[in-house]
């Protein structure tokens, strides 16, 4: 019955620890990407002018935490950060906050040439850009969406990128 107890008691301490490690991962991931996201922005469409780069994150009540913060952190004089709730054109970019991304939204962005990123590490699949975490971090690169939208961006983003197949 003690071991029972220690053993539960164990768990619930390692649970507990990874529970806080996540947190401080999120904090972490974040700052990454404030700092990734505009460098790869001024890699998009290099032809076009630089200065008052729109930027929207894309946020609900669940994720307006997250997006308040890698607002704060984006700390670019030439990129203006906006929460916003709902999907209007007049970005240049949009951050998504939340896993699932409704397939309308994304049609539209892509017909639009937007540029598509996501705040969650290796969930690729319907952004253009995030950050892939392995034994070095990357930016992720989904070149189906980007060839989709005629996006154009600087050709060293394949070279310093790892590419979504899939």
């Amino acid at each position: 019955m003690v071991m029972k107890k220690v053993f539960l008691f164990f768990i619930f301490i390692f649970l507990y620890a990874n529970s806080n490690f996540e947190n401080n991962i999120d904090n972490e991931v974040l700052l990454i990407e404030a700092k990734l996201y505009p460098k790869i922005l001024y890699l998009v469409n290099e032809n076009e002018k630089k200065d008052n780069i729109k930027v929207a994150i894309l946020i609900n009540k669940n994720t307006k935490k997250i997006g308040k913060k890698l607002k704060k952190l984006i700390n670019d004089k030439k990129i203006k950060v906006d929460l916003i709730n709902k999907i209007n054109l007049k970005y240049d970019a949009y951050i998504f906050t939340t896993k699932k991304i409704n397939n309308k939204d994304l049609k539209l962005l892509l017909i639009n040439k937007k540029v598509i990123f996501t705040v969650f590490p290796n969930r690729i699949e319907n952004a253009m850009f995030s950050i892939y975490i392995g034994p070095k971090i990357y930016p992720y690169i989904n070149p189906k969406l980007l060839n989709k939208a005629e996006v154009k961006f600087n050709p060293i983003l394949l070279k310093v990128g790892k590419i979504y197949e899939k």
